[in-house]
C-alpha cells in the first residue's frame, strides 16, 4: 500500500496519543469521520457519538502520517511515531468498502 494515496474515504477512525502507551483511549483520543460513522459503530459494537466525530482532526492526522517518510503500514492501519506522540489511522477493511 502506498500511504500517500490513502484518502479520508478509506478511514474508519484516527487516534493520537502518547508513545509507548496503549491505544484504548486512556492515553489519547480516537476520532471518527462522518462518512464512515455507521461502519465504525458496527465495527466497534456501539454507536459513535457526535462528540467523537471530527472530520478536520481525522484529516489532520491522516495528512501528518502521509507527509512523514517514517510512517508505516501494518495490517489495517497506518501510523507515525514521533518522539512524544503516536498517530494512527485505522482503515476500513476491504469488505466494508470505501
Amino acid at each position: 500500500m502506498n500511504i500517500s494515496e490513502v484518502t479520508i474515504s478509506q478511514v474508519r477512525s484516527a487516534y493520537t496519543g502518547k508513545v509507548d502507551r496503549c491505544c484504548c483511549g486512556c492515553s489519547g483520543t480516537h476520532v471518527y469521520n462522518e462518512r464512515n460513522r455507521a461502519k465504525a459503530a458496527k465495527w466497534r459494537g456501539y454507536e459513535v457519538s457526535d462528540d467523537e466525530v471530527n472530520d478536520k482532526k481525522v484529516e489532520r492526522i491522516l495528512n501528518k502520517i502521509k507527509k512523514d517518510p517514517n510512517s508505516s503500514h501494518q495490517g489495517g492501519h497506518i501510523s507515525l511515531e514521533t518522539e512524544r506522540k503516536l498517530y494512527i489511522v485505522y482503515l476500513l477493511e476491504e469488505n466494508e468498502g470505501a
